[in-house]
């Protein structure tokens, strides 16, 4: 159950915080194109870092950034790592919930799903521990800033 809640928590996570603020429209405007906008930015930092996958790395759990896939020329945008498009989907997701709605309830369980993704995608060896804390940092950083510059006017 556990590895299952971590592989498909952005495809749940999506129709459930949508039916959760389906009584603000500009927040539902604005996550659809967040959300949209999220994917689109994990691509492009995909193609701008070109880090392999922990599958290709031997130390999973390095702390550093310096495990660059020697063909990265020849790969495309989901055969990187960096950042883990799964940690970014998942805390994009939690953080704009956490704003908007601001219930202690919702946004700790939206946490723990989060963590639990994290923790899937390293133990599976898809991502690193530095892919899947970029992936966390970008999606909640891109979360605020969506929600403080278009959401609080």
């Amino acid at each position: 159950m556990f590895d299952y809640i971590g592989f498909s928590a952005p495809y749940f996570l999506i129709p459930i915080t949508l039916f959760l603020i389906l009584h603000k429209k500009m927040a539902v405007i604005v996550f659809i194109v967040g959300y949209i906008s999220n994917i689109i930015l994990n691509v492009a930092l995909k193609l701008c870092f070109q880090q392999s996958r922990s599958s290709n790395i031997q130390h999973s759990f390095a702390l550093d950034f310096s495990d660059v896939y020697k063909n990265a020329h020849e790969l495309g945008p989901h055969e990187y790592g960096m950042p883990s498009g799964h940690a970014q989907s998942v805390w994009f997701i939690t953080a704009f919930i956490t704003m908007v709605l601001k219930n202690h309830t919702i946004s700790f369980v939206y946490t723990v799903i989060s963590i639990c993704t994290m923790i899937q995608r390293v133990q599976y060896k898809n991502h690193t521990m530095n892919q899947v804390l970029a992936g966390m940092i970008v999606g909640s950083l891109f979360a605020y800033w969506l929600y403080s510059e278009i959401l609080i006017i």
